[in-house]
């Protein structure tokens, strides 16, 4: 044996390519037409691949048989179950099927299931397609059961194209049902990687399509069929595969005769080349029918060669031929033998489809159905017991929620008290939380006032340093002046009383002119610190912006001296009067002032002499709208923040440095008081620009 695997192991090999272009053409060929394939180099290839194992074929059963316990479970055990029931014939069908069971005897003594499953389903085909239904039917269960139980997708595999084949061997076709058989098996098949069940399926769906008439999906899968034959080095399935082919030897729609009598002799020669039965009975079929209607002689030549064969293999394929042979000779009007074949014909059908074997057929499927229905009642009888165990539980389970209920409510009841006292506490809390909200907000418009009181301190010490450095010179030139007057006419010098009371008016005008710039100042203080009326009016917007620009900037300089940015103003000078509320928008203003200041103080404690400071303010008119532009080139604002500047409460300065109200405030100001818009950009690092947008 060895040296047969080797034998087998260097045809492969030098064989390889030409297997591999056998392939490609196959799956490259166009259904319908004549499949064009060279007949003597498959027969070469094949010849040549099997010339030491062909007696292999041909061994006494009892011999393969004495190898199963030697034999590894799973797939080798399989193959040599599939050689022991395929390969080689008995000279009846009786000891074929003895075998079977001697089989599966041995399987059931060693609790294999796979190779239980298996040997039942091919013994099961075998029964169907010699007329025993009764025992085909069991078998086939067992099989299924077998398979089923092993979890093996090969079992699985071989039993469902075990039973597509009883099937087709049994009358009444379910067409749709043998079609899901196969699929079944193939979807198994190709999940254990069986090559020779996965050629059995391809083989399969040739005769489905065959039989309802669909010929280019049958010249597809008979193709399929010979590729996998080839390579699972099938030598039956080969030569079936190319005996099929001659069916489908159609050119321009006309049957190509002399093609289809080149494929039959092909797989005629190489069945006898490798001298097994099954494809010998194959091939001669077909060139009986071939020759039916051409030459008789030929006709009955292959047709008895073909009815020894089917003697020995079963009922079903003894029983065309036969028909065959009746039909050659009523064409030679040779009555007698006609005859004499036409009875047998008649015998062998009424074996095959005797009424006792479908009556038992009959009984046992009446015997699964009764089965079946005591199967259902007994779910029934489990499926009330089990309705009565669960009502019992749920009315003790409704029992106890009502337990729980009574309880719950009880204890819902102190709830509801405690609740009510945490309630009156939680809104006397929120009492608080209202007042606590107010005084920081009115804490943040007080901070705001207060920055800007600092400004204007700032700003009114200039006119009143004045004042008094004037009033002081004064006072001086009024003593000289008084000096000079008591002195006699004569001494006193008049020119000069003159220059000291033009330098009097002059400063006395000074005096003057600083005081009004305070008594502004002032008044200007005055006004913002009033609380706002909600009164609104038409408002020189570019001279309310320059004012508190102005000043929030001295008071921002008043606590940091070292402070020192470039004020940029640009004002649209065709700006119209707007209608807004003069003080609310100074908070605003006031406020967004106060924060780019700040911006360029933090960034000037750590950006170096190159750092200079600039807040640019701008106002332009456009759509309706007067838009203020106030951009500083300070730190800006972090992008994962920006989203957040304008809510309530939240702030980037220090703890005690801010209350987080200004920009919410004046966001209500603006938005809900004013009906306008106030939006934020920023690149972090380079810079913040605030607009605010209101309707003329």
């Amino acid at each position: 044996m060895a040296y047969q695997d080797a034998c087998h192991f260097l045809c492969r090999i030098t064989m390889k390519k030409t297997l591999l272009l056998l392939l490609l053409f196959f799956a490259f060929a166009k259904p319908v037409l004549a499949q064009l394939i060279n007949i003597d180099s498959i027969v070469k290839v094949v010849a040549s691949r099997n010339k030491h194992s062909v007696n292999v074929f041909t061994l006494n059963k009892d011999s393969l048989y004495r190898r199963l316990p030697f034999t590894g479970p799973g797939a080798q055990r399989v193959k040599l179950i599939n050689d022991l029931y395929y390969y080689g014939l008995y000279p009846d069908i009786k000891q074929e099927i003895d075998m079977g069971y001697k089989i599966l005897a041995w399987a059931k003594a060693h609790h294999d299931l796979i190779a239980e499953a298996v040997i039942c389903a091919e013994q099961g085909a075998t029964m169907s397609q010699n007329g025993d239904e009764a025992t085909a039917l069991q078998l086939g269960a067992e099989a299924m059961a077998a398979a089923k139980a092993a979890h093996d997708n090969q079992a699985l595999g071989i039993v469902y194209h075990n039973i597509y084949q009883s099937t087709f061997a049994r009358p009444g076709i379910n067409l749709l049902q043998a079609r899901s058989d196969v699929l079944q098996s193939l979807k198994f098949a190709r999940a254990a990687n069986d090559t020779l069940t996965i050629c059995w399926d391809y083989e399969d769906l040739h005769i489905y399509y065959y039989n309802i008439k669909k010929t280019d999906s049958a010249a597809f899968y008979v193709r399929k069929a010979l590729d996998w034959a080839i390579w699972a080095n099938r030598l039956y399935d080969i030569c079936f595969s190319i005996n099929q082919l001659g069916d489908f030897t159609l050119i321009n729609g006309h049957t190509d005769e002399r093609l289809k009598l080149r494929y039959y002799r092909g797989a005629l020669a190489l069945s006898q080349l490798i001298n097994d039965v099954s494809s010998i009975y194959i091939t001669s079929g077909s060139l009986a029918n071939f020759y039916l209607n051409k030459n008789i002689d030929s006709a009955l030549f292959y047709a008895y060669k073909a009815y020894h064969v089917g003697r020995r293999l079963s009922i079903q394929n003894e029983a065309p031929f036969v028909d065959l042979i009746a039909k050659a000779y009523t064409q030679k009007r040779n009555i007698d033998s006609a005859v004499k074949y036409i009875r047998l014909y008649d015998t062998l059908n009424t074996q095959l489809y005797n009424n006792k074997s479908m009556v038992r057929a009959q009984a046992i499927t009446f015997a699964q159905k009764q089965k079946a229905q005591q199967v259902e009642a007994d779910k029934t009888a489990l499926k009330n017991s089990r309705q009565r165990w669960v009502l019992t539980i749920a009315i003790v389970f409704l029992l106890l929620i009502a337990l729980i209920f009574w309880r719950n409510n009880r204890l819902s009841r102190k709830a509801n008290a405690l609740l009510a006292r945490q309630k009156l506490q939680t809104e006397l809390t929120l009492a608080d939380l209202r007042s606590t909200q107010q005084q920081l907000i009115q804490s943040e418009k007080m901070a705001s006032l207060g920055e800007l009181t600092a400004g204007i301190a700032h700003e009114i010490q200039n006119p009143l340093n004045f004042v008094n450095n004037f009033s002081e010179v004064n006072q001086e030139m009024l003593e000289e002046l008084k000096d000079e007057s008591e002195k006699p006419k004569a001494e006193r010098d008049e020119k000069l009383v003159v220059e000291l009371i033009n330098d009097l008016i002059e400063n006395e005008q000074k005096i003057n002119q600083h005081g009004k710039r305070a008594d502004g100042i002032v008044k200007s203080m005055l006004e913002h610190s009033r609380t706002s009326t909600g009164q609104k009016a038409l408002t020189d917007l570019n001279k309310l912006v320059d004012e508190y620009f102005r000043l929030a900037y001295r008071s921002m300089q008043a606590k940091d001296k070292t402070l020192n940015a470039e004020l940029v103003t640009a004002f649209d000078e065709n700006l119209p009067p707007v209608n807004i509320i003069p003080q609310d928008i100074g908070r605003v203003l006031v406020n967004l002032f106060n924060n780019a200041f700040y911006a360029i103080q933090q960034k000037q404690k750590v950006a170096g002499e190159n750092y200079k400071p600039e807040v640019t303010v701008t106002s332009s008119s456009e759509n309706g709208r007067v838009v203020i532009s106030v951009k500083d080139n300070g730190n800006g604002i972090p992008g994962n923040i920006k989203d957040k500047i304008m809510q309530p409460f939240f702030t980037t300065k220090p703890t005690g440095q801010g209350t987080g109200l200004g920009l919410s405030l004046s966001y209500d100001i603006i938005v809900k008081g004013h009906g306008g818009q106030l939006t934020a950009t920023s690149e972090e690092g380079e810079f913040t620009q605030f607009e605010i947008s209101i309707p003329i």
